[in-house]
């Protein structure tokens, strides 16, 4: 059996964080949660995972601190990065399209859908 892809969810709704984690982990991938912008940055420096899932809802400034810090990086900026959104709102899509995003769901969405927009991210980095 091959190796389980990784990806780091960061969302500071630690209730959805965990729903999202156990579906990500459901569908075959290796979920590294966590609802902390410090614990998100300490992932990145410790693991290089596969992609990144940033909730742009509630911590907004700390999610998109988050995503240009993986761009400002030589080693990370390729990572696909997937924004989940509590609203659909033309400013987000405008930044997220910015930052190179490879897909920007709206939430409340399915944890399948959130796993396809992942493999699907991955398919064409």
């Amino acid at each position: 059996m091959g190796t389980l892809e990784s990806v780091l969810l960061f969302d500071p709704d630690a209730d959805a964080a965990e729903m999202y984690g156990v579906g990500l982990e459901l569908a075959g991938f290796r979920a590294r949660v966590t609802s902390s912008d410090a614990e998100a940055r300490s992932v990145l420096r410790q693991e290089r995972p596969s992609a990144v899932i940033a909730d742009v809802g509630a911590g907004a400034a700390e999610a998109w601190e988050l995503i240009q810090l993986l761009r400002a990086d030589r080693s990370t900026r390729d990572i696909p990065v997937v924004v989940l959104a509590g609203r659909t709102d033309p400013w987000i899509g405008r930044r997220a399209a910015e930052l190179g995003c490879a897909a920007l769901l709206v939430k409340p969405c399915l944890p399948d859908a959130l796993a396809q927009a992942v493999r699907e991210s991955l398919q064409t980095s």
